[in-house]
């Protein structure tokens, strides 16, 4: 468990200007209506650029030059869209010692619900100019932070499939994403093997799917009873080997 902290607590919208980062595979709004959104609560959030991650856009090379410029210009970063790109948010924000604040916008959105967040994204974007900068906990999985959770195995594929299906059909909801976790968990696939080093004690570990979470709505969902609380300095490990077509059929609809 690392920790990302502020200095000082500063006023989102009266001590920063912002560039807006927002994927727009992400969310129920399209990417024009979050830029609409956001222009709305002008003066009060100080916007000075909007990018948009579509089509063959890079996200991981596009956020790093666009969180660089930020850096140089003195800019905060508002970054919309789902865990993933939440997670490469906070990276670069990392990175280039950026602040930054995060909209929750994805097809599950554990992010929000776990923070307790509106999930409504235009709850959310009316909300910003209320908040301000503060110190956060951030996990790091291969020293790379995440929001939500850092899967491996079998899950990544489920996520992939997902976007797939959801690109295919033309809309996101919570129903493509579960259909596209049953096709994949049908598909025959070996458990895989894990090394992990903890305090320099290396142990192996063999699974279908292995996650590394500190998400309350996601562990709730696998069965596990756990509060804020307790996830404040510390995230869970879970390991799912399912074996019968109900224990797979239990897991897709439960661990999204």
């Amino acid at each position: 468990m690392s920790h990302v902290a502020v200095q000082q607590e500063k006023s989102m919208h009266s001590d920063y200007q912002c560039s807006v980062i927002i994927n727009s595979g992400s969310g129920t709004l399209n990417a024009q209506e979050t830029v609409q959104a956001l222009k709305s609560s002008q003066p009060h959030l100080q916007i000075e650029h909007f990018h948009i991650i579509e089509g063959d856009v890079n996200p991981e090379k596009a956020m790093k030059e666009w969180f660089d410029n930020a850096a140089k210009a003195g800019h905060a970063v508002i970054v919309a869209g789902g865990d993933g790109t939440l997670s490469l948010g906070i990276k670069f924000a990392i990175e280039y010692d950026v602040p930054i604040a995060v909209l929750g916008m994805g097809t599950f959105n554990l992010f929000a619900r776990h923070y307790n967040l509106p999930v409504d994204p235009l709850i959310q974007i009316q909300s910003l100019n209320k908040y301000a900068l503060t110190h956060v906990s951030m996990c790091f999985a291969n020293n790379t932070p995440f929001t939500t959770s850092a899967a491996f195995g079998l899950y990544p594929e489920i996520i992939e499939e997902r976007e797939y299906y959801q690109e295919q059909f033309g809309f996101r909801s919570q129903a493509t994403g579960y259909f596209a976790g049953l096709l994949t968990f049908l598909k025959n696939r070996p458990s895989m093997r894990f090394k992990f080093t903890d305090q320099g004690e290396v142990f192996n570990h063999e699974s279908l799917v292995f996650m590394a979470t500190h998400n309350r709505i996601h562990l709730e969902n696998l069965g596990f009873d756990i509060s804020n609380a307790q996830l404040e300095e510390e995230f869970a490990l879970v390991s799912i080997n399912p074996e019968t077509l109900s224990e797979k059929l239990r897991l897709v609809m439960k661990g999204s």
